[in-house]
């Protein structure tokens, strides 16, 4: 008698476990970008480029999210530059909009073999139009999920 008992209680165990996980993913509403604020350029040479965007982030969620990874090709003037990092860690702050700074970094081997001269000629010719693809990962009890993000920004 005893092991059926072990045996059922397994599996209500692993039933709950598969049912949280379900629910759980259907309850998370992604963050929303309401809102590019800056863009401004940290770094430029001809080993790495970064760049820090400011962000206003609707969080509409009870808990807070933490971006654990992105993955972001960054266009120059429709032009691929590179494909970005985000070398900080953020948390958005639980049922908020606010104002977020990630920094974009890029290094000489993620940018395309063209990027310096586009850069020039963008500086030069007076438009800026950064736009931005990819994904980020943002992780909440114990769920992470990958968000797809596309923005522009002009940069005067």
């Amino acid at each position: 008698m005893r092991s059926i008992y072990k045996i059922n209680s397994f599996w209500v165990g692993i039933l709950l476990l598969i049912s949280f996980s379900v629910i759980s993913c259907s309850i998370i509403d992604p963050p929303t970008l309401v809102q590019v604020i800056d863009t401004k350029v940290e770094k430029f040479s001809t080993k790495e480029i970064a760049v820090e965007v400011t962000l206003k982030i609707k969080n509409p969620n009870n808990f807070n999210i933490k971006v654990t990874k992105s993955n972001l090709d960054i266009f120059l003037n429709d032009a691929l530059l590179g494909t970005a990092l985000n070398n900080n860690k953020i948390c958005l702050k639980k049922e908020s909009t606010e104002n977020y700074k990630i920094l974009l970094s890029m290094s000489n081997s993620q940018l395309s073999k063209n990027a310096l001269s586009m850069i020039m000629g963008a500086t030069f010719g007076g438009k800026m139009d950064i736009h931005v693809k990819g994904f980020i990962k943002g992780k909440a009890m114990m769920i992470s999920k990958k968000v797809p993000i596309e923005f522009s920004h002009k940069m005067m």
